[in-house]
């Protein structure tokens, strides 16, 4: 018997018009970045803060080497004129994390990466 494809698997089930794929398949998170998955992002200081979860995992997804945390690049400054923190929430091998940097500070994958090792 030959072996079938996971994506076999998904044809067909489109195919026979099933509304659902199978259990074995794990849905990708909306907030996957590789396998780190982003729950949320905030941007700001003090009550002063944005949530910018959606354009941190597009930029972790695009930008290869990281990116800096400015309002320029997240698309929003809550409080202009004053430093500002970007804290992201996440969960890696089953295990949430938090990671947070000042304004104008640098962050990757490997950063997040790195904030889950002892």
């Amino acid at each position: 018997m030959k072996s079938i494809t996971l994506l076999s698997v998904v044809v067909l089930s489109l195919a026979m018009g099933c509304a659902t794929p199978p259990r074995h398949i794990t849905p990708v998170s909306r907030g996957a970045v590789r396998d780190i998955d982003i729950s949320y992002a905030s941007f700001g200081s003090g009550t002063k803060v944005a949530d910018v979860t959606d354009r941190v995992i597009e930029l972790l997804r695009t930008e290869a080497a990281g990116f800096e945390a400015r309002a320029n690049v997240l698309g929003t400054d809550p409080l202009p004129y004053h430093s500002k923190c970007l804290i992201i929430d996440y969960s890696y091998q089953d295990k949430r994390y938090r990671f947070a940097v000042a304004n104008k500070h640098h962050v990757s994958y490997e950063l997040l990466l790195k904030n889950t090792k002892p």
